[in-house]
């Protein structure tokens, strides 16, 4: 802004008018920028007149005078632990961590694109920057028309805006302004309210001015006494005497020379310290702990030492505080500037809304958990690793996997192997088209053709028919990492003697619990239903109930299956207990992880797909089917993009999504009964496409897994004793 020291002298009732009707243009707008030292008295000073308006009242027909307090602002903005901390803040709030969604949570790839841009960033800056200064003033630019996006943003200076009375002033101590709420401005400029009365600033002010104060002592202080005293002794009694030699002592200090009388003495007389600099240190640190707790809500992040537990709980309030943050980007972006983006002119859609993506930023020590799986079994592109850890990465080294780095470290036997079978994995995979599943069933050393039904289930769940993308590879492999899935070999280890001696245990009513309690919580992170919570004898949750039999049912088998494979091996292992037992552990690793993984998955996004389904009464309402729309998508589920059909057509009767394992697809209402938006001219896939394992609409059935499940290949004299394992498994889950 230009700076114009005449302002100063205006008198504050110059004006023309209650509101000005001419254009706004920039070099029209002048502020005067006081960057003196501020005191303790200048905060208090402006603090309470723009506090107490009201007593002023008589000076101005304006209410809102903060222009007052950005002097006291910048000088604040100046500190350099506050600057850190705010732009650590604003660091996990910017990035590509947001995106322009449809109707259904969806992402629009071209309509995120037209925010892609650094104008963008900078309006999210500005939106975060009215926190710390109570508000912000947009002039949003022209759309592009080769871009279809805006040009540029301006952020109006802050001292000419009167934000409580909506006006943008060419001199902030004028009456009258232009009103931004009228038709003329209200597209273009766009006034954001911090929700902060006279935003966090006002409250770091003090901190940083005690903190100002205590450096300035503090050098003064070392200035003063950190020099040694130099000690001169003469047997001289003569004034000038003594005068000559403190003369002599002070120029020896640059020359380096003295000369002294025969009976002179100097010596050098050190300070006694008391530690007196601890006194502004302390202030100093205590004054960036406050700091730290008004920007970050903690302080466990910035500091160098602190104990792990404390550090935990403070990280979650610091991701809770990033959260809430994001919320307000959100709501800012979506009330005040994605309707007057369309009105510029720019492809975005009423029913779209501006996003941020579900994913939780990781803690250090999870960042860490995932780069040590994948550089062990993938060639990770170093600037994924410098973006994510801010680790610069050379070329990468490759080791054999029979080398020494597997067996040393105090591994024990389970994270050695695991290690191995990782390489394994990696291996197999880039050598041959075998499927994930299949691969890593191999790779912990047990044999299909003891175990066919882990076969038979691999072939179900293996999408995209063996072609698995390398996020669910490392997924799918971090899945049977050891101790992920002890809570159910805890339950099985005490069966394991018994079995091995010959005992018959068809199934286990503690190890259905687990697993249908995981399983329902599956369906509660997709549907949003706690089925436990719910009266399942009520006539209107009748659906509720189909689901909630389905889930253990398929629980209930799942572990019988798991009990059966043991039975099924334990003849290989008459005498050994220890080989029988690790047999064993591979086995629920199997079942109880890497199967769960999959089953896990498909049923949350099933529920995901039903609650949306449910919630559409009408059955003439046309829904569309929807992909994801990136490269992971398979041919024929691109192939029903956008197809469109009535909610009572029997195409959803096979492909409500999710109808294969992995699906990501999904549907939404259209809004719409006219038979005119039906694209009946589509070609569909052939039903028979569709596993019919997946075959049937889970959101009229409640079923998830079809009856063709290789689980529910069981023995008809084992039935009864499932059932019962069911019963005793829901009298425990109610208890």
């Amino acid at each position: 802004m230009p700076l114009n020291s005449a302002g100063m002298n205006r008198s504050i009732f110059s004006g023309m008018g209650p509101t000005r009707t001419d254009g706004i243009e920039f070099d029209k707008l002048y502020a005067y920028y006081d960057r003196g030292k501020k005191r303790v008295a200048d905060y208090l000073r402006e603090y309470q007149y723009v506090s107490n308006y009201k007593y002023y009242k008589h000076l101005s027909s304006r209410v809102d005078h903060r222009f007052r307090l950005m002097d006291i602002y910048d000088y604040t903005m100046q500190d350099l632990h506050l600057t850190s901390i705010i732009n650590t803040l604003f660091h996990h709030i910017l990035g590509e961590r947001y995106f322009i969604a449809n109707a259904d949570r969806s992402r629009d790839d071209a309509a995120t694109k037209l925010i892609r841009t650094r104008w963008f960033t900078k309006l999210v800056k500005e939106i975060l920057f009215s926190k710390l200064y109570a508000y912000s003033m947009i002039e949003l630019g022209g759309v592009n028309p080769n871009t279809g996006t805006l040009e540029k943003i301006e952020s109006i200076e802050r001292r000419n805006v009167a934000p409580g009375d909506h006006l943008i002033l060419e001199y902030p101590e004028d009456n009258a302004g232009w009103d931004v709420t009228t038709d003329r401005f209200r597209t273009d400029y766009v006034l954001i309210d911090g929700d902060e009365q006279f935003g966090w600033l006002l409250k770091a002010a003090p901190m940083v001015m005690s903190k100002r104060f205590a450096i300035s002592a503090h050098t003064q202080t070392a200035e003063t006494y950190g020099v040694p005293l130099v000690h001169g002794k003469t047997v001289m009694d003569e004034t000038e005497d003594k005068q000559r030699l403190a003369n002599e002592i002070a120029s020896s200090r640059d020359q380096r020379i003295i000369i002294t009388g025969i009976d002179d003495e100097i010596d050098i007389k050190d300070q006694i310290s008391n530690d007196t600099n601890k006194i502004y240190t302390e202030l100093v640190r205590v004054c960036n702990d406050e700091l730290t707790k008004l920007i970050l809500s903690q302080t466990a992040t910035t500091e160098q030492q602190t104990y792990v537990g404390a550090a935990q709980i403070q990280y979650q309030i610091y991701k809770n505080h990033v959260e809430a943050m994001r919320e307000f980007v959100v709501h800012v972006v979506n009330e005040q500037f994605m309707w007057r983006f369309r009105e510029k002119g720019m492809a975005i859609r009423g029913d779209q809304e501006f996003v941020y993506s579900n994913n939780n930023e990781l803690s250090p020590g999870e960042v860490k958990e995932i780069l040590d799986v994948l550089t062990k079994s993938y060639e990770i592109d170093p600037e994924e690793i410098e973006k994510q850890t801010g680790i610069k990465v050379g070329r990468q080294i490759l080791k054999e996997s029979n080398g020494g780095l597997l067996e040393t470290g105090g591994a024990g036997d389970d994270q050695v192997n695991f290690l191995r079978n990782q390489s394994t994995i990696a291996a197999s995979l880039n050598k041959s088209t075998t499927g994930i599943f299949d691969t890593i069933i191999a790779s912990v050393g047990l044999d299909t053709a003891k175990h066919p039904l882990l076969t038979s289930v691999s072939k179900i769940y293996e999408p995209a028919r063996g072609h698995t993308h390398l996020a669910d590879r490392v997924k799918l492999i971090n899945a049977i990492a050891p101790k992920k899935h002890e809570e159910y070999y805890e339950i099985l280890a005490p069966l394991l003697p018994q079995i091995l001696e010959g005992e018959e245990i068809v199934t286990d009513a503690d190890l259905v619990l687990k697993s249908a309690e995981q399983f329902l919580e599956a369906v509660r992170s997709g549907y949003g239903v706690d089925l436990g919570t719910i009266d399942l004898g009520h006539p209107e949750n009748k659906y509720f109930r189909g689901v909630w039999d389905h889930v253990w049912a398929f629980a209930a088998v799942k572990q019988f299956q798991l009990l059966h494979s043991i039975h099924q091996s334990k003849d290989s292992f008459k005498g050994r207990l220890d080989l029988f037992q690790a047999e064993s552990r591979k086995l629920n690793s199997i079942y109880n992880k890497l199967f769960f993984t999959a089953e896990s998955n498909h049923i949350e996004h099933s529920m995901r797909v039903s609650a949306i389904w449910r919630g559409i009464d009408d059955p003439n309402t046309i829904l569309q089917y929807q992909t994801v729309g990136d490269d992971r998508v398979r041919a024929n589920h691109q192939q029903l993009d956008g197809i469109r059909r009535r909610k009572n057509d029997s195409f959803w009767g096979y492909f409500l999504p999710p109808w294969e394992y992995g699906c990501r697809c999904t549907v939404f209402d259209t809004g719409t009964t006219d038979g005119r938006t039906i694209n009946k001219d589509r070609k569909l896939p052939d039903i028979s496409e569709v596993p019919e394992v997946f075959r049937g609409n889970v959101g009229e059935t409640g079923v998830i897994f079809g009856e063709h499940h290789p689980y529910f290949n069981v023995p008809s004299k084992f039935v009864d004793d499932i059932r019962k394992s069911v019963t005793e498994g829901q009298q425990l889950f109610t208890r």
